[in-house]
Protein backbone atom coordinates (compact mmCIF):
# COMPACT_ATOMS: atom_id res chain seq x y z
CA UNK A 1 0.00 0.00 0.00
CA UNK A 2 1.48 3.34 -1.39
CA UNK A 3 0.00 6.48 0.68
CA UNK A 4 -0.46 9.31 -2.10
CA UNK A 5 2.15 11.29 0.21
CA UNK A 6 4.97 9.29 -0.04
CA UNK A 7 3.92 9.16 -4.08
CA UNK A 8 4.03 12.95 -3.78
CA UNK A 9 7.38 12.71 -1.84
CA UNK A 10 9.17 10.27 -4.58
CA UNK A 11 7.80 12.28 -7.51
CA UNK A 12 9.68 15.72 -6.04
CA UNK A 13 12.74 13.86 -5.47
CA UNK A 14 13.24 12.61 -8.68
CA UNK A 15 11.86 16.34 -10.15
CA UNK A 16 14.34 17.67 -8.29
CA UNK A 17 17.47 14.88 -9.14
CA UNK A 18 20.17 16.32 -10.80
CA UNK A 19 20.67 12.49 -12.57
CA UNK A 20 19.52 9.54 -12.15
CA UNK A 21 21.34 6.18 -11.84
CA UNK A 22 18.39 4.11 -13.27
CA UNK A 23 15.22 5.14 -16.12
CA UNK A 24 13.11 3.16 -13.27
CA UNK A 25 12.15 2.97 -9.70
CA UNK A 26 10.21 1.13 -7.71
CA UNK A 27 8.06 3.00 -5.21
CA UNK A 28 8.43 1.99 -1.35
CA UNK A 29 5.63 0.78 -0.13
CA UNK A 30 3.96 -1.88 2.53
CA UNK A 31 1.98 -4.81 2.74
CA UNK A 32 -1.19 -4.58 4.72
CA UNK A 33 -4.08 -7.17 5.12
CA UNK A 34 -7.52 -5.97 4.75
CA UNK A 35 -8.44 -6.94 8.12
CA UNK A 36 -5.60 -5.51 9.72
CA UNK A 37 -6.10 -2.58 8.38
CA UNK A 38 -9.85 -2.18 9.92
CA UNK A 39 -8.37 -3.19 13.10
CA UNK A 40 -5.81 -0.48 13.03
CA UNK A 41 -8.92 2.03 11.83
CA UNK A 42 -11.25 0.69 14.65
CA UNK A 43 -8.11 1.42 17.47
CA UNK A 44 -8.19 4.96 16.63
CA UNK A 45 -11.59 5.51 16.61
CA UNK A 46 -13.89 3.34 18.25
CA UNK A 47 -17.39 4.70 17.03
CA UNK A 48 -15.90 2.59 13.70
CA UNK A 49 -16.90 -0.76 12.87
CA UNK A 50 -15.72 -2.51 9.82
CA UNK A 51 -16.65 -6.21 9.30
CA UNK A 52 -15.95 -8.62 6.15
CA UNK A 53 -17.85 -11.01 3.80
CA UNK A 54 -17.04 -14.88 4.07
CA UNK A 55 -15.19 -14.50 0.99
CA UNK A 56 -11.83 -15.25 1.05
CA UNK A 57 -8.53 -13.59 -1.29
CA UNK A 58 -6.63 -15.87 -3.06
CA UNK A 59 -3.12 -15.54 -4.32
CA UNK A 60 -0.76 -13.21 -2.67
CA UNK A 61 0.72 -9.83 -5.45
CA UNK A 62 4.14 -10.35 -6.34
CA UNK A 63 6.51 -8.16 -4.03
CA UNK A 64 8.71 -5.59 -5.60
CA UNK A 65 11.42 -4.36 -4.16
CA UNK A 66 12.32 -0.71 -3.39
CA UNK A 67 15.52 -0.97 -2.45
CA UNK A 68 16.80 0.99 -5.27
CA UNK A 69 15.20 4.07 -4.60
CA UNK A 70 15.68 4.40 -0.81
CA UNK A 71 19.22 3.78 -1.24
CA UNK A 72 19.91 5.84 -3.67
CA UNK A 73 17.79 8.75 -2.54
CA UNK A 74 18.14 7.85 1.23
CA UNK A 75 14.99 7.79 1.38
CA UNK A 76 12.30 6.66 4.58
CA UNK A 77 8.62 6.48 3.79
CA UNK A 78 6.25 7.29 6.75
CA UNK A 79 4.67 4.10 8.14
CA UNK A 80 0.87 3.91 7.33
CA UNK A 81 0.21 3.61 11.29
CA UNK A 82 2.12 7.02 11.87
CA UNK A 83 -0.10 8.49 9.09
CA UNK A 84 -3.06 7.10 10.33
CA UNK A 85 -2.11 8.32 13.76
CA UNK A 86 -1.35 11.81 12.99
CA UNK A 87 -4.59 12.34 11.12
CA UNK A 88 -5.97 10.90 13.79
CA UNK A 89 -4.83 14.03 16.26
CA UNK A 90 -6.07 16.52 13.64
CA UNK A 91 -9.38 15.27 13.56
CA UNK A 92 -11.53 17.19 16.40
CA UNK A 93 -13.08 14.54 18.63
Amino acid sequence: MVHVEDLADVFAILLDAKQTAFSAYNVPSEIWQLSDLGKEIQVLNNNIRITFGDLRVTGFPRQISSDRFRTEFNYKPTSLKERLNRARQRTPA
